[in-house]
């Protein structure tokens, strides 16, 4: 609108407030140029370099969470899953579904098919050609219970993750990945937090580009009273736990039921913009 009012000598029409009225739009504004992840090579090495201080509080009571407004829920009353593709047509789900909406349930199922193999799907915050919701710093929680089934568990790989939202725009940038959590099916009390940067998947020179996967594991070991937990938290023991990521300015805090598991300082790494995948 700016730019046309100008076009017709009528630019003293606009509100007054308006960023045009005084002049026109240059050619090139902050669109042209969006704000990307650059990869730091000294940056990450010091950070990756991180020593044990990151368990420095495991075990206690996270900090308190202050000042936070919630700006995305889904417990699953509802059906808000939609299961295909881009969020349109055609689906391309496997039959059966491994979600069927139950509002008692809230179930995603983990089946075994012929020959041995296990499927399952994956509930996640954008469509594959990147329509939902991203987030960078704040609170990213999940409430979940896992079956109690003694070990070992052939299939299970449960998961709370986050890709950078680049990689769906721009094939030739690294693609971010913070997995908020990761279990196996062999212990469920042995937790991983990890952060990855990944090459693109179209090799581009650029001295902010890591052209080879790089990343660093946050935490890795058994939540129980030898790592300074009050008990041991087995996700398979078929009750509910809760998990959460508070990324903030200067620090990332990782907390299970209310117990902290590390804390390490935020990077551009994990203050990205990300959508959330459960599976």
């Amino acid at each position: 609108m700016g730019w046309g009012m100008w076009r017709v000598g009528r630019q003293s029409a606009l509100p007054g407030d308006h960023p045009y009225r005084q002049s026109p739009p240059s050619a090139v504004d902050a669109n042209d140029e969006p704000e990307r992840y650059a990869f730091d090579s000294a940056s990450w090495a010091s950070w990756a370099a991180i020593g044990d201080d990151r368990y420095a509080h495991r075990g206690e009571a996270a900090p308190p969470i202050r000042a936070y407004t919630t700006v995305f829920f889904d417990d699953f009353e509802s059906n808000s899953v939609v299961d295909d593709f881009t969020a349109a047509t055609p689906p391309i789900s496997a039959s059966p579904s491994s979600y069927e909406h139950d509002a008692t349930s809230h179930t995603l199922a983990l089946r075994l098919l012929h020959k041995g193999r296990w499927r399952t799907g994956a509930f996640s915050s954008v469509s594959n050609n990147g329509q939902g919701r991203c987030w960078g710093k704040g609170i990213f929680e999940i409430r979940a219970r896992l079956p109690k089934i003694l070990a070992p568990r052939p299939g299970f790989f449960p998961a709370f993750w986050a890709y950078g939202k680049e990689h769906l725009f721009w094939r030739t940038r690294n693609r971010l990945e913070t997995d908020f959590w990761e279990y196996d099916g062999l212990n469920g009390a042995y937790i991983n937090i990890s952060q990855h940067v990944h090459k693109p998947r179209l090799g581009y020179a650029d001295p902010h580009i890591t052209p080879r996967d790089v990343r660093r594991k946050i935490a890795g070991y058994q939540v129980d009273p030898s790592s300074g937990f009050p008990s041991t938290i087995d996700v398979y023991d078929g009750e509910f736990h809760t998990w959460y990521a508070q990324i903030e300015d200067d620090y990332t805090y990782f907390v299970i039921d209310g117990y902290e598991v590390a804390r390490v300082p935020t990077t551009p790494e994990l203050a990205v913009k990300k959508y959330i995948i459960v599976d």
